[in-house]
């Protein structure tokens, strides 16, 4: 008998693999990572995620952004674009926000947060859970198709860097950058913590 538990925690080990390749630079890791988290949260007729094998099918989970009203555009939060000037010129990066920047955690129920709005661009929403099935079903994690049109824009980026060398450089980082962060929050989360058997130190 399967002892989904363990299963889990294989996951989240998987999560933190992913996360500390993304973390050194190894942005196409972020794929994997979406497969990962589409076989703990990804519900449907046809497969069942390891939260529901759990029998816990909606945890408080830990949202790290900002909600995004219905009128609301821009990002919600999840990452941080950042320039350091060099000698040389401008390095510029989106990064994950992890811990860091202004303090807007909140703790919400599983069912709104795997469908939360965090980008809106023009008629283009992102949600936690579209982010995640694009990457994984499309995007190389266990499918290559097609790319939706609200992947593909995260995968241009959202954020340029206009300098006299480079008129508009883009960001392009912000898929997977974004893809860590909601790994940062699972893996931070109490309730997926102690399904794994794992303990939670605040």
């Amino acid at each position: 008998m399967t002892d989904y538990a363990i299963e889990l925690e294989k996951q989240l080990n998987f999560l933190e693999n992913s996360a500390s390749l993304i973390d050194a630079g190894k942005s196409d890791e972020a794929v994997r990572l979406a497969v990962t988290l589409r076989v703990i949260f990804h519900q449907t007729a046809a497969s069942t995620s390891l939260l529901t094998h759990l029998g816990e099918s909606n945890p408080n989970m830990l949202a790290t952004g900002t909600p995004m009203g219905p009128k609301t555009y821009g990002e919600g939060g999840l990452t941080m674009a950042r320039a350091t000037g060099t000698g040389t010129g401008v390095i510029a990066e989106v990064r994950a926000k992890l811990g860091d920047g202004p303090p807007t955690s909140r703790i919400i129920p599983f069912e709104q947060w795997w469908p939360e709005t965090i980008y809106r661009r023009g008629d283009l929403i992102t949600t936690r859970r579209s982010l995640v099935l694009a990457a994984a079903n499309k995007d190389g994690g266990a499918h290559i198709d097609d790319l939706p049109a609200n992947y593909e824009q995260l995968k241009v980026g959202l954020w340029a860097l206009h300098t006299p060398q480079n008129p508009e450089l883009r960001l392009s980082d912000q898929w997977a950058q974004t893809l860590r962060q909601i790994a940062y929050e699972v893996l931070n989360t109490r309730d997926i913590l102690k399904l794994a058997g794992r303990s939670f130190l605040s």
